[in-house]
């Protein structure tokens, strides 16, 4: 079963960073919701926050 790899555009990271940085929502529920992996997220978060 092959899996096709998901791109987000850096506006959608820029949302999903905001959502759990100024929205407090946490890393474990966006990713379960959008079916990647928590690690994914806090890279992005990291980005930002150097």
């Amino acid at each position: 079963m092959t899996h096709s790899r998901r791109k987000f555009t850096a506006e959608q990271k820029a949302a999903i960073v905001r959502r759990h940085l100024k929205g407090k929502v946490s890393i474990a529920t966006i990713a379960e919701e959008l079916s990647i992996q928590p690690t994914q997220i806090h890279q992005w978060v990291a980005v930002v926050m150097e």
